[in-house]
């Protein structure tokens, strides 16, 4: 939004989009920490990112995706790291033997 400063939902996917596979979803029961960012960096945890509320963050966590989402996260993005409230439901994958 050029008009105050921040990140909406979509421009955030469409900037995260160029680096890593991004959608906006419905709510997520963290309306509080707007606007929240769960990475899945391929090990099985996920990560949530919220307060994403400027240009300046969004980069710097598309900057930290494209190199990979290494460990320990950048200070810059830790900041915005927090434990989910809620217990969510996970996704289920299911593997069918051949």
């Amino acid at each position: 939004d050029t008009t105050t400063g921040k990140d909406t939902g979509e421009r955030i996917v469409e900037t995260l989009s160029a680096v890593a596979h991004a959608r906006e979803v419905g709510c997520i029961d963290e309306c509080s920490r707007s606007n929240v960012v769960v990475v899945r960096p391929g090990d099985g945890t996920s990560i949530w990112f919220g307060g994403i509320l400027n240009p300046t963050t969004t980069i710097e966590l598309c900057d930290w995706l494209a190199a990979g989402a290494p460990r320990p996260i950048p200070v810059g993005l830790s900041a915005h790291v927090f434990e989910r409230n809620t217990p969510a439901a996970e996704p289920v994958r299911i593997r069918v033997a051949s």
